[in-house]
């Protein structure tokens, strides 16, 4: 299913929300993605049809058949990054996103999805995260997450490339991401999991590699450390 081209940014068909979320009050306590903002990006790819135009319209749900491949072999990519606030707190400022846009294409690569432009889809996440810039947690710490997205939208029991892809991207008003706020990160060296192997998927963020770390997270946590140190496997050789 992987193919050459890509969407582009001057082609983004932008429609606003007529009926806007509630803020939340200036003095919220922000639980980590827990709340969403007005507005998202949505990119549909389709085998016999190549890439449709970017799409920013009012934030909603998709409608999934069950037999859709993504809920059955996680062909399914994401990414996280953030904008924050400028100390006068007039601008945003993204962190180095264009390390993040070519990662998720590499993500693409490695679950057979299509091809795009990384700088294409940088801009077409910029235009969002300035539309729906009013979210942002005008504090110190504080930011605005930022979480593009690839699923299939394959419709079978059958394992096999996905001739339909759906890119999308949502964002999200945070502050602290453990619920103990702003302080030092107890962390457990746990060897009893293996997360990253060699010639594995461990280097793509695909969801694969995080369901089956809830388990172990949630070991240390019992045991009160916030997160996990993994082991990597240094002992698999080359076949």
């Amino acid at each position: 299913a992987f193919s050459t081209g890509s969407f582009r940014a001057d082609d983004l068909v932008i429609e606003k929300t007529k009926n806007p979320k509630k803020r939340p009050a200036e003095d919220h306590q922000y639980v980590f993605g827990q709340l969403t903002t007005d507005h998202m990006l949505e990119v549909d790819w389709s085998e016999s049809g190549g890439w449709q135009k970017p799409i920013i319209s009012p934030y909603h749900c998709f409608q999934m058949d069950p037999a859709n491949s993504t809920l059955h072999y996680a062909l399914e990519c994401f990414e996280g990054l953030k904008a924050y606030p400028s100390h006068d707190k007039k601008k945003m400022h993204l962190f180095r996103p264009i390390e993040n846009m070519k990662r998720m294409q590499t993500s693409f690569k490695a679950l057979a999805f299509p091809d795009f432009d990384p700088e294409e889809l940088q801009k077409c996440i910029a235009k969002l995260v300035d539309i729906d810039r009013d979210w942002m947690p005008w504090r110190e710490k504080h930011s605005l997450y930022i979480r593009p997205t690839g699923i299939s939208f394959e419709n079978t029991l059958g394992v096999r490339p996905a001739t339909k892809v759906k890119l999308f991207c949502i964002l999200s008003p945070v502050g602290p991401y453990y619920p103990r706020g702003f302080q030092p990160v107890s962390v457990d060296c746990y060897t009893g999991y293996v997360r990253a192997w060699y010639k594995g998927s461990g280097d793509k963020k695909i969801g694969a590699n995080y369901g089956p770390t809830i388990k172990p997270a949630k070991t240390v946590a019992a045991q009160g450390y916030d997160q996990i140190l993994w082991l990597v496997d240094d002992y698999v050789s080359e076949v």
